[in-house]
This record gives C-alpha cells, sequence and structure tokens, in this order.
C-alpha cells in the first residue's frame, strides 16, 4: 500500500504548501475535504480518496480532513 498523509492545522499555517510539495516529491494526488454539511455518506468521499493508495497505485495526501474540524 502506498501512503496517505494527512495534513490538519489551523488556517494559514502552510497545509496546502506542504501538499503541494510532498506531492511533487512522492508523485501523489491530493484532496481537500469538506466541509460536508448534511451528507448522509460522507464515509464515501474519503473511502474514494483514498483508494489510489490502497491499491497501490499513488500516495493520497488529504489537505485537512474535515471529519477532525468538528
Amino acid at each position: 500500500m502506498k501512503r496517505i498523509i494527512i495534513l490538519e492545522g489551523p488556517d494559514g499555517a502552510g497545509k496546502s504548501t506542504l501538499a503541494l510539495t510532498l506531492a511533487a516529491r512522492t508523485g501523489g494526488i491530493i484532496w481537500h475535504h469538506g466541509p460536508y454539511l448534511n451528507e448522509a455518506n460522507i464515509w464515501r468521499r474519503y473511502l474514494w480518496s483514498m483508494l489510489p493508495a490502497y491499491a497501490n497505485l499513488t500516495t493520497v495526501i488529504l489537505d485537512r480532513s474535515w471529519l477532525s474540524e468538528p
């Protein structure tokens, strides 16, 4: 399995800049999640975004995981 990298932190901390750097170095893809208001199947979005890593295709970088914000 390729890596799943989750970047968390306050606004303006440099998460997106770091995500771009990591993607360039690893050949990975970036996903930015949320906010998803009133979404019944939010888990599907997260699973779908992580599938390339689970299938050993490429590294996935999650630039902010909305699930951690509330």
